[in-house]
């Protein structure tokens, strides 16, 4: 019980110790969890502007972009908005050939469209897609967490931006304002493109506003959360941090149990004989408190205090002795 009671201070760092490295550890976690997170939110904004700028560069050629196509390939009537074919007749070794090209107009919205079927059909962990509230295709309805999405940037002023992080996927959306450009389709119904008007009837997709929120792009990354993110942020680089860490904790409590731990036992072991040599009224060897320490810390002024201490207690015995009190 003694020996547990010496080693109490002991003791205390050692709990302590443990303690500042759950805790580095708990800080190492939430420092890589918002870097993971910052790093989610990047990728996710930089597929959106590739999405925008695929847009912008279609949106640039006026009606649309013209695809050709071969005579046996076929195109869902909802995935062009007008259709041309040629027929060119060919002299090739004095033989006549006669060559049929078909091409399909697609503006940025089916160009886009098709970029996003492509990731679903190939199972990309990267999936993007761009959706509104004012939908001209039911294929592009918002769920969920973007009509969420679409809610909060309509009703924030500043908000630009949206995303939260389900238990395996960083979801992201940002918003798109309709350009000159958007209004050849999705303008005055009465003016769009005949073909938009028989497969579309009504008013959903039309009467946007050139400078306003026409809807959003919606980018879902895969997520790892708990030791994954902790592991896969572990490199060279943190390792060495977390060495560091640890070799300069051990620095610390090697001083406090020499420069500190230790004296004050030396001080509490010397003050215990001082006082048992005073209650037994008998002379004790007078190199108590004689050591010197060189420690900055208050350590040496203590042992001062308590050899002034036990003078005065000496010589007041003295005194009593003298005056028979």
């Amino acid at each position: 019980m003694s020996k547990l009671g010496n080693n109490h201070l002991a003791n205390h760092i050692i709990a302590w110790f443990f303690l500042l490295t759950l805790s580095f550890l708990g800080c190492y976690y939430l420092i890589s969890h918002a870097v993971y997170i910052s790093s989610l939110r990047t990728q996710a904004s930089s597929i959106a502007d590739m999405v925008t700028h695929v847009g912008h560069w279609a949106g640039q050629f006026k009606g649309g972009i013209w695809v050709k196509s071969g005579v046996r390939e076929h195109f869902n009537p909802q995935d062009y908005l007008d259709k041309k074919t040629y027929v060119v007749d060919q002299l090739k070794d004095d033989k006549k050939r006669t060559i049929i090209d078909h091409y399909h107009l697609k503006n940025p919205s089916l160009i886009q469209r098709e970029l996003s079927d492509i990731t679903l059909q190939n199972n990309a962990n990267v999936i993007f897609r761009i959706t509104s509230d004012n939908f001209l295709n039911p294929h592009n309805a918002p769920n969920g967490f973007e009509q969420t999405a679409i809610a909060l940037i309509k009703e924030e002023f500043h908000r630009r931006e949206y995303y939260k992080k389900t238990d395996s996927r960083f979801l992201y959306a940002r918003e798109i304002t309709a350009e000159k450009s958007c209004l050849s389709c999705h303008g005055d119904p009465k003016n769009a493109p005949k073909k938009l008007q028989e497969l579309y009837p009504g008013d959903s997709g039309f009467n946007y506003e050139q400078g306003r929120l026409a809807g959003i792009v919606s980018v879902s990354l895969p997520y790892n959360s708990g030791l994954l993110i902790l592991l896969k942020s572990v490199n060279v680089y943190s390792l060495i941090a977390i060495g560091l860490f640890f070799i300069l904790l051990i620095c610390f409590i090697l001083y406090i149990l020499i420069f500190v731990v230790s004296p004050i036992k030396k001080i509490t072991s010397e003050a215990s004989k001082a006082i048992q040599s005073i209650h037994q009224d008998r002379e004790e060897n007078m190199t108590l408190f004689h050591t010197e320490y060189k420690s900055s810390t208050e350590i040496r002024n203590l042992n001062k205090q308590f050899k002034t201490l036990y003078s005065l207690i000496k010589d007041l015995k003295k005194f009593m002795k003298m005056h028979d009190f």
